[in-house]
C-alpha cells in the first residue's frame, strides 16, 4: 500500500475506534451522572437502574427510575411503581419532551 494512502486510513481507522469507544461508555457516563444528581434531591431520593441511548434518532430511556420521599422515620416511596420514561430528542419533539417533563414533575406533587 502506497504511503500517500496508509495516512488517511490510519486516521479514518482511529476516528472510528474513538466513536465507538464514546458511543459504549456513554450510558454508563449518563447513568452514573444523573444518579448523582438524583441521590440528593432535598425532601426526595431518586435512582436509575438502565440508560439506554439511540444516536441515530435523538432518543433516550431511562429504566426503573424511582424516587422516594425522605422522612425522618422511614423513606415513603413517591411513585407507586418504577418509571420507564422514552423520550425523542429533535426539532418538532422539543414541545413534546417538555410537556413529558411537565406532566411527569406535575404528577409528583
Amino acid at each position: 500500500m502506497k504511503t500517500r494512502y496508509r495516512r488517511p486510513l490510519w486516521v479514518l481507522l482511529s476516528l472510528a475506534l474513538l466513536v465507538m469507544v464514546i458511543h459504549l461508555a456513554l450510558p454508563y457516563v449518563v447513568l452514573n451522572y444523573l444518579n448523582g444528581k438524583l441521590a440528593d434531591l432535598g425532601d426526595y431520593r431518586g435512582h436509575i437502574e438502565d440508560v439506554d441511548l439511540a444516536w441515530w434518532r435523538g432518543a433516550y430511556r431511562l429504566d426503573s427510575l424511582v424516587i422516594d420521599k425522605k422522612t425522618s422515620k422511614s423513606r415513603r416511596r413517591c411513585l407507586p411503581q418504577t418509571l420507564s420514561i422514552s423520550v425523542l430528542v429533535g426539532g418538532r419533539c422539543g414541545k413534546i419532551k417538555r410537556w413529558l417533563v411537565k406532566s411527569f414533575w406535575n404528577s409528583l406533587t
